[in-house]
């Protein structure tokens, strides 16, 4: 039996050459219609306009070795240069309360000091372990404000936790830690990549849950237990309502952040809410849960025009304090740190913010 390969060229066999094989694993009858394997070693390819190309032999020089293959280093092997360039930043800024992890992967990101939230917030959350209700302009860096604190406890419960493990030899739990509410799928899969980051030097997975995803996916990736579950509160509470049993320890959670509060509250939007967090704060017994609530602005209120400023500045400063104590109140804090560093506009200061005058016409 004789292999052959037909080109749109014509093509003249000068030599045919077996092919040795190893039949071992095959029996009698699977050979019984099987007479080899030839290779065509010589030949003459014909174009259409009767030239011929004769077929060059390639002949082994004396010591040829073969290549071997080349291995490739994991990704982290490869950002060595980066990380020896990280070792000699001063990162001193940011206290001595961090574990060595965190502070790693802050060499990595190259942030050197926090920034103005950060500083107000992580020594309340870490040392204090106060809730806190801040208000931070888009861009200010309140993910990590929130996020270095709830990652830095759960290391140091998850150390204790092994060691009491390997002490009384039983197996590990991977509980529900910290549940973070955003509004928007894209806030929460930015958020989840932040925290990402700065867990790339342990053992804390951070796992997404949105609506206009597959939910038998996200199913699948919360069976592995991720520790912190960044989610929109339609598709958790539907999760949650399916009987799933991970986001089902909710009640249970350590830490509870909710971000860009005046979006999630506004009338008519998010119903959901209100029912994960009476889930939540059903759990009387859960004392040491820590809240983080976050908002672009605390007063919740849009500017007025400046002619009703004077007459309606005692009336807005009633209504702040009354929105302040019905977050309080909604999210079950306990004496919360308040902290806004807001300014006007609610836009950080290292972004442009530009206005572009143009017709109906050209808006539509």
């Amino acid at each position: 039996m004789r292999l052959h390969v037909v080109y749109l060229n014509t093509m003249k066999a000068q030599k045919w050459k077996t092919v040795p094989m190893d039949v071992s694993g095959f029996t009698a009858e699977d050979l019984e219609m099987f007479g080899g394997i030839e290779e065509l070693s010589d030949y003459e390819i014909v174009k259409s306009d009767n030239t011929k190309i004769k077929s060059k032999k390639r002949k082994k020089t004396k010591g040829e070795k073969k290549s071997k293959k080349l291995k490739v280093q994991p990704t982290e092997e490869l950002s060595d240069n980066e990380t020896s360039d990280a070792e000699n930043i001063d990162m001193s800024a940011w206290g001595s309360s961090l574990h060595d992890s965190i502070i790693q992967a802050l060499k990595i990101l190259r942030f050197h000091k926090p920034t103005k939230i950060q500083e107000l917030t992580i020594p309340a959350a870490i040392k204090g372990n106060q809730d806190i209700l801040g208000a931070a302009e888009t861009g200010s860096g309140k993910t990590l404000a929130f996020g270095i604190p709830i990652v830095n406890r759960i290391i140091s419960i998850k150390e204790s936790k092994k060691q009491k493990a390997e002490e009384e030899n039983v197996e590990l739990s991977k509980p529900l830690y910290c549940v973070i509410l955003t509004p928007t799928r894209e806030l929460a899969i930015q958020i989840k990549n932040h925290l990402q980051a700065i867990c790339k030097f342990t053992d804390i997975t951070v796992a997404v849950v949105v609506g206009g995803m597959a939910a038998e996916k996200q199913k699948r990736i919360l069976k592995k237990c991720p520790e912190i579950v960044v989610a929109t509160p339609g598709r958790l509470w539907e999760l949650i309502e399916e009987g799933e049993s991970h986001v089902n320890q909710i009640s249970n959670v350590r830490y509870l952040v909710v971000d860009e509060t005046d979006r999630m509250v506004e009338k008519g939007h998010f119903a959901e809410l209100t029912q994960i967090l009476s889930k939540i704060n059903a759990n009387e017994s859960n004392r040491k849960r820590q809240t983080f609530v976050f908002s672009a602005t605390l007063t919740l209120i849009h500017d007025m025009p400046n002619r009703l400023t004077l007459k309606k500045r005692k009336a807005k400063q009633i209504q702040a304090k009354q929105k302040l104590e019905s977050f309080i109140n909604l999210f079950g804090m306990k004496n919360p740190k308040i902290i806004d560093i807001t300014n006007k506009t609610a836009v950080v200061e290292t972004l442009t913010e530009s206005q572009i005058m143009c017709s109906t016409e050209e808006k539509k």
